[in-house]
């Protein structure tokens, strides 16, 4: 089995990134590498990071956070140089789709990705390749409790965005938004893929059960962080969850005249919650016939180059 690994490192300090690039450098090869090597597996390490001159030449010179300016870990990406995850992760599977094509590899393939944020321990890459190399076609992990690193308005509405896919598609979900996730390569071509940013799981989670693929979920156990600030790592952003529910309407075909009764529905559990002004603002969100920015990318067979 050959694995493709994605691991995007994402952070607007870019200390941070140099941080978790090295710790991902050190884990692949210490831990990861020798664990497929004693299963007969290949791998492939694509990590990931913002578009940023400075943390490019640091990590290509391996330069210790502690070596840097005392201003560095302080420094914040120019907005411009941010790549969004989900745009990431769109042209790291395109690259996939490119090495399928030259097929310098002689076994099946899948893909992995783990998100390096910090929240999620890198080991759970060997469990997703394992459930995959048992024959699973799509893996998704869930969090043991993902207040240890959301802010919990962020928590709830998350769990009502997993609801409107949920009823969509008349499947429960325990969690269709944590940060990682496998998937047979041979899959890769049937995905229509479009989101740009964060909403990248649950877009894969979509596509996936449009045709049919259900997931099988595996547990996830936290590792809390938080900011400088002290705040959880996953704040609540009014501005960024009215995008997302943007997108989930678009890609799920809901009309807005829809939505009120998807809240109350959602609502009528008493378990179930939501910050008052998320309601007030997705009651009179407006449904445009394109989704801004989140144009599909539909992934084509790329034809083998002849020889």
């Amino acid at each position: 089995m050959f694995i493709h690994l994605l691991v995007p490192l994402y952070s607007r300090n870019v200390g941070i990134v140099v941080e978790r690039k090295m710790a991902v450098d050190k884990w692949y090869c210490e831990t990861f590498l020798p664990y497929c090597a004693e299963r007969g597996w290949s791998c492939d390490l694509k990590p990931g990071w913002p578009a940023d001159k400075t943390t490019l030449l640091a990590l290509e010179n391996k330069v210790a956070v502690a070596d840097f300016p005392a201003l560095l870990p302080e420094t914040k990406y120019d907005p411009a140089d941010l790549i969004p995850k989900g745009k990431w992760v769109l042209q790291a599977l395109q690259s996939v789709l490119e090495q399928q094509a030259m097929r310098n590899y002689s076994d099946h393939d899948v893909v992995v990705m783990i998100d390096g944020s910090g929240k999620i321990q890198y080991d759970i890459a060997c469990s997703i390749a394992d459930h995959l190399d048992d024959g699973d076609r799509l893996v998704l992990g869930y969090r043991d409790d993902p207040r240890k690193t959301m802010d919990d308005k962020r928590v709830d509405i998350e769990k009502f965005e997993n609801f409107l896919v949920g009823c969509k598609y008349k499947i429960k979900l325990r969690d269709a938004q944590c940060g990682c996730w496998g998937f047979q390569g041979a899959m890769l071509s049937k995905l229509p893929l479009i989101a740009q940013s964060y909403a990248i799981e649950i877009d894969i989670l979509i596509a996936a059960l449009s045709i049919n693929m259900e997931p099988r979920f595996i547990p996830v156990t936290l590792i809390p962080v938080t900011t400088a600030s002290g705040a959880k790592q996953t704040d609540y952003d009014p501005a960024e969850d009215m995008k997302k529910l943007l997108f989930l309407c678009y890609r799920l075909n809901i009309e807005r005249e829809q939505i009120p009764f998807f809240l109350d529905k959602f609502l009528q559990n008493k378990e179930n919650s939501l910050p008052e002004s998320y309601i007030t603002a997705a009651k009179t969100l407006p449904i445009p016939s394109k989704c801004p920015h989140m144009e599909p990318i539909i992934y084509a067979k790329i034809e083998p180059k002849s020889s």
